[in-house]
């Protein structure tokens, strides 16, 4: 199941493409790293940039947030799977540049399991994996694509298959725990 055909699982991962300031500073954002000076190691890491790229990571954020606060579609896919059917939701402050590699990343390390995770992807081979809802154990096949946006329940797991690598910006939205 390509990232853009998530339908059946819609309450554990829905894609949509990226917007085109979101799109223009992912290609920015390529030529702070090298993939190839990436080790490899199982699960997920922070990427090691030649430069600062906070000023970059900083910009995507205000631009992904203006994409979630004019966009109907976003807050549908929120209610689908963000499992509380509150109307407030935050936008984490942290904006991260980690890799995916072989084997397992359990995305509760990153996010609350009621919430979701944005990943959007950098640079990737479309890197073949599966999510895997912890609760059921229900797998799921998925591919990383770029110009796209993954949201993807917090309850779940990524596996890659060995000498996989994608590189994706991590935010993370919930319901405001007001």
């Amino acid at each position: 199941m390509a990232s853009s055909s998530v339908s059946n699982y819609s309450d554990l991962v829905q894609a949509t493409k990226s917007g085109r300031k979101v799109q223009e500073l992912i290609q920015d954002l390529r030529g702070f790293f090298e993939v190839d000076a990436i080790g490899e190691k199982d699960g997920y890491s922070k990427v090691e940039c030649h430069n600062d790229e906070s000023k970059v990571l900083d910009e995507l954020r205000e631009q992904f947030k203006i994409e979630l606060l004019t966009s109907k579609k976003f807050a549908n896919i929120i209610k689908d799977i963000v499992p509380r059917p509150e109307k407030n939701y935050y936008l984490s402050t942290i904006i991260r540049l980690l890799v995916f590699q072989s084997g397992l990343s359990d995305l509760e390390e990153l996010v609350d399991k009621d919430d979701c995770i944005i990943l959007i992807p950098v640079l990737t081979a479309s890197v073949n994996g599966s999510l895997e809802e912890r609760a059921t154990g229900q797998r799921i096949p998925f591919i990383f694509e770029t110009e796209s946006e993954l949201v993807i329940s917090g309850r779940c797991s990524i596996h890659l298959q060995p000498q996989s690598k994608a590189v994706c910006v991590v935010l993370s939205i919930g319901r405001d725990k007001e």
